[in-house]
């Protein structure tokens, strides 16, 4: 398992390979023709960017609460399923 600060100084290419590998998926929108997907690494947040053949990774800095991360993806998660009784308990 590789430190999140060294994932940080990883070439790019190196990086999507880590996040592919070791990353987990948590949450997928768009944003101005780009397809923005969000995942957990080490504990902390990654998203990665792609479009025409071009991606880009951000990480977000230990401090960021978790809400301002994950605001921009609420509009895109359906909670009805989750709203509906499912039966007696």
């Amino acid at each position: 398992m590789l430190e999140f600060s060294l994932f940080e100084k990883l070439p790019e290419r190196s990086q999507a390979e880590t996040l592919a590998t070791e990353g987990i998926r948590i949450a997928q929108r768009q944003y101005n023709g780009l397809t923005v997907t969000l995942y957990t690494l080490h504990g902390r947040f990654v998203e990665l960017w792609a479009g025409n053949s071009m991606e880009v990774i951000s990480t977000f800095q230990a401090y960021v609460k978790a809400f301002a991360v994950l605001e921009p993806y609420t509009a895109d998660i359906d909670m009805s399923q989750m709203l509906e009784p499912e039966g007696p308990f």
